[in-house]
């Protein structure tokens, strides 16, 4: 964001008054915010940690696909389209090949996005192709060049261990790659940007202390290695496994999560939380509803309640009919999500909205109309 030096400020004594400070930018005005309330802004760095083979790239190029079209995905919605780079160790490009096309069956079948949705999130997303896996400071410098060059909001590191060349478990060497190093790079308004790491998940422990292994209370240190990577880093997500619950899982916002306004729905959870799954026969997540067991809070709310809710909602975040009937289902289920929908169609006008055609078929953006 802006600096916090005033014109006023105090060069021959070498501070900062905490009264030259000014209120902060509010985000629509901040060209570093990326999302809102500070979730993650430029200069910052998120990491998304789980097991090995849970599907973390998956929810990494996921999110990357709605994030390059500023759409919601899992409750993550980004302030604007992002342009967004991939550093990719772990997956190779027949990988990526393979992830494509599956973004491609899974955004069209599970939220209805079109080819043209897709290619203009496509036109937001890349890789490298000189990239030959560097790590420790050569990957800082591969980095800095890279993103001198192509100004990415936000940069995808996957995974942590494939390009940081030290020893996650040494404090010392892992604070050199990462506030040493990254920092410069991601914090230097040439070459400003976030950055989302994959990470993996510390060695499940012996079975007698797995049972509470995944547990939300200290989700935030379930990454491997030393503490110098959760004190580092600004917003964490973990994915853990719900026991019991064949491919579903639970996605805890275990750093900074109070910025996200997902509300805490279960009674035993200290940090919010969803639930996601793996979708049948293609590589693609979605959203589901907790599992029985889970303890969520159940309350009941009529459709018209539903619908003012959901018009406030646009008050402050367009969507595209797309976005918003997807949006709809997943909060109150398909069939009383549909309705609740349509129902801020037929009253747009009494909610203070207005539908507007986007010229992509019969796509609409609903939001609050404009004086």
């Amino acid at each position: 964001g802006k600096s916090i030096r005033s014109d006023k400020a105090t060069d021959a004594t070498g501070i900062i008054n905490f009264g030259e400070f000014g209120a902060p930018t509010p985000d629509e005005e901040n060209p570093d915010a990326l999302f809102g309330h500070g979730w993650m802004r430029k200069g910052q760095a998120n990491v998304l940690v789980s097991t090995s083979g849970t599907g973390k790239s998956v929810v990494s190029i996921q999110l990357a696909y709605a994030w390059a079209l500023g759409r919601e995905a899992f409750g993550l919605k980004p302030l604007r389209p992002l342009k967004i780079g991939f550093l990719e160790t772990e997956d190779d490009l027949e990988e990526m090949r393979e992830f494509r096309a599956n973004m491609h069956r899974g955004y069209k079948e599970v939220y209805g996005w079109t080819d043209l949705d897709l290619a203009a999130a496509e036109k937001n997303l890349a890789i490298p192709n000189d990239f030959k896996a560097e790590t420790g400071k050569d990957f800082v410098e591969f980095l800095r060049r890279w993103q001198l060059k192509h100004h990415f909001d936000l940069i995808v590191i996957n995974p942590l261990q494939g390009v940081c060349g030290c020893d996650i478990a040494n404090n010392s060497e892992l604070r050199e790659f990462l506030r040493e190093g990254l920092d410069p790079v991601i914090r230097d308004e040439k070459t400003k940007c976030a950055l989302l790491i994959v990470h993996h998940t510390n060695k499940p422990p012996t079975n007698n202390d797995r049972s509470t292994f995944g547990s939300d209370r200290y989700a935030e240190y379930l990454g491997a290695g030393g503490a110098e990577l959760t004190n580092w880093i600004r917003s964490m997500l973990v994915i853990m496994r719900v026991k019991d619950k064949k491919g579903v899982f639970d996605l805890i916002a275990a750093k900074r999560g109070n910025r996200l306004g997902w509300p805490v729905i279960d009674d035993k959870s200290t940090k919010p939380h969803r639930y996601i799954a793996h979708s049948e026969g293609m590589i693609f997540w979605r959203e589901v509803e907790p599992p029985e067991g889970s303890g969520e809070k159940s309350t009941t709310i009529t459709i018209e309640d539903a619908a003012r809710q959901l018009a406030e909602n646009f008050k402050t975040t367009s969507m595209t009919s797309t976005e918003a009937r997807a949006y709809a289902e997943k909060t109150h289920g398909r069939s009383k999500g549909e309705k609740v929908y349509t129902a801020v169609l037929e009253s747009a006008d009494e909610y203070g909205l207005e539908i507007v055609k986007t010229g992509y078929g019969n796509e609409k953006i609903i939001r609050a109309k404009r004086i």
